[in-house]
């Protein structure tokens, strides 16, 4: 797991230093003759698009020929940021000459890097997302310290680690690459993703609502307004909300990643709204309650995204239009950036769009609430049916969640019956089972069975107690094996 995380942080921490406008690509792209914007915004919408493609072809390759295409794609990174950063100063009349051979470096260096990326979410499959919650968090601070470094370091020594980055993660990833893993066997059900919509209608209106208002926010950080003086802040509180929220997952019992998505919206709207108002080192509170809610959002999303796809038999086309809609989303906020900047000084489309994009995110965190779980926990198992769950529920959380959890026959088999049989399991207790059993938490048992947050922990301490675990985790386990 150490060794994904590291990995993941370098992969993550290259695309941070160099596409996505970091101080690497915009030292090199500055002596490009095309404005670097229209760089960044290729980048974004080559990178949607390979998501969307990449997952589809690399699903059917053998272990042998994704080894050979991640080889490639690394060679793609390094010779794609060598020649970015390079070219320019060795020879800048063949770059005016050949202007556009920035964007076929551009397309090179997003096929590796997506490459690299859809390969570590694959390895992220196989463990539990309170893990993947440990290893995300693990790899955005990694992430951050290479792009604070990056600004620290002279541009050469930035060059050469853009360069030298993706070799090391090849030897990283190729350590790490899957073969033929579980849950591949386990996992019946497929999904043709231009045939049929994995993700739930309205998580898709909320990412593609949260990076288009995102989108727009890199845009006037990268215009030089006072936001240029917060870089530091930025990134260091985008890395501390990470890490707790990281915490929280790993060492919480049965965390509701709802807490994750739940406070996003009105630390948005909040953002957005005190902008115009403040002014000065006053300011630095909007755009702190904004990298809050991006750092949050973002976990989550990730999140959700390897959750949603571990239910599929090909997971990586869902990891892919997964990824496909935050890219997509940013270069739509790019672009509606730049359409309400022309009909508007630049003052008043500051304040403007600040004042609509705080009133549309309050708005859309009344639309977005309710009762029902986004995410219904970290197991990927589940029971037989439960008796209080009416036909509406059931289709509602295998819409959500397609995950594909063990037949009844395997979870209440006869070794299983006869092992509740011998713990002496009450009614009651059996009820709750099942429902652990089904990825339920702690807020929808008490709903479903009506008891209160202190019965529900009295039924669990007799139920691990009689089965001799310590916690939900060695619960699963047990039940799975």
């Amino acid at each position: 797991m150490y060794w994904q995380l590291i990995g993941f942080g370098f992969t993550v921490g290259w695309m941070w230093l160099f596409f996505l406008s970091g101080p690497v690509f915009a030292a090199a792209t500055m002596l490009w003759p095309d404005n670097p914007v229209y760089y960044f915004r290729f980048f974004l919408i080559c990178t949607a698009l390979t998501y969307l493609i990449a997952g589809r072809l690399v699903e059917h390759l053998s272990l042998g020929a994704k080894r050979g295409l991640l080889i490639v794609g690394a060679a793609f990174m390094s010779l794609s940021a060598g020649l970015i950063c390079l070219l320019p100063r060795i020879n800048p009349e063949f770059c005016l000459a050949f202007n556009r051979l920035i964007f076929l470096l551009i397309a090179l260096g997003t096929l590796g890097l997506v490459l690299l990326l859809l390969t570590w979410l694959e390895t992220f499959l196989d463990i539990s997302v309170r893990k993947f919650g440990f290893t995300y968090t693990g790899g955005i601070i990694i992430a951050s310290v290479l792009l604070l470094g990056g600004v620290l370091v002279s541009n050469r020594a930035g060059i050469f680690a853009v360069i030298i980055i993706p070799w090391l993660v090849l030897l990283l990833i190729l350590r790490q690459l899957p073969g033929e893993t579980s849950f591949r066997v386990e996992c019946p059900k497929k999904c043709d993703v231009f045939s049929k919509q994995p993700f739930p209608l309205k998580l898709i209106s909320l990412i593609v609502l949260f990076y288009i208002a995102g989108g727009m926010m890199f845009n006037l950080v990268a215009t030089g307004y006072h936001f240029e003086n917060y870089f530091w802040i930025s990134n260091i509180s985008y890395m501390i909300v990470v890490f707790i929220a990281g915490c929280a997952i790993h060492f919480i019992e049965d965390f509701d990643l709802r807490l994750l998505s739940q406070p996003v919206l009105p630390l948005l709207a909040a953002g957005f709204i005190l902008f115009p108002l403040l002014t000065g080192n006053g300011a630095i509170i909007s755009f702190l309650l904004l990298q809050a809610g991006f750092a949050l959002f973002d976990m989550y999303t990730w999140l959700i995204i390897v959750y949603i796809a571990r239910g599929y038999s090909r997971p990586l086309p869902i990891l892919g239009l997964g990824m496909f809609w935050i890219t997509f989303s940013m270069f739509g906020g790019s672009l509606a950036y730049t359409f309400f900047s022309k009909l508007l000084p630049f003052n008043r489309i500051l304040n403007g769009l600040a004042i609509s994009a705080g009133l549309v995110t309050l708005l859309a965190s009344f639309i977005f609430s309710d009762n029902k779980e986004t995410f219904t926990g970290f197991s990927t198992s589940n029971a037989i049916k439960v008796g209080n769950e009416t036909e509406s529920d059931r289709e509602y959380h295998q819409n959500i969640h397609p995950t594909a959890y063990p037949s009844e026959e395997k979870i209440m088999g006869p070794e299983a019956k006869n092992l509740i049989t011998k713990a002496g399991l009450t009614p009651r207790e059996i009820e709750i089972l099942q429902l652990i059993l089904k990825g339920r938490n702690n807020p929808y048992i008490r709903e479903c069975l009506n008891i209160s947050p202190n019965t529900l922990k009295f039924h669990l301490k007799n139920l691990y107690q009689k089965l001799a675990v310590n916690n939900r985790q060695d619960l699963l386990s047990l039940f799975e094996h």
